[in-house]
């Protein structure tokens, strides 16, 4: 379960960062993060825990930020 949280996690951000650098002007910024914040709670529903931990929020016309609050697992 770590490595699949992970690799969500890491997916996630991946394709925030991708879909920010194409934006370019704050109603997509607006856009994409209701976009995410409706996809992370889409799949919390499902069961991933990496989603239901999901902050994600506009910091600027062109930048948004994305964090997750999960706890990271101590093997």
């Amino acid at each position: 379960m770590p490595a699949r949280f992970i690799a969500s996690a890491g997916l996630l951000a991946a394709l925030a960062f991708v879909i920010v650098a194409l934006a370019g002007c704050g109603s997509q910024a607006d856009e994409f993060v209701t976009k995410v914040r409706a996809e992370a709670t889409e799949k919390c529903n499902e069961g991933n825990q990496a989603a239901c931990h999901t902050i994600v929020q506009a910091l600027s016309d062109t930048k948004v930020a994305i964090e997750s609050t999960a706890p990271i697992p101590v093997e």
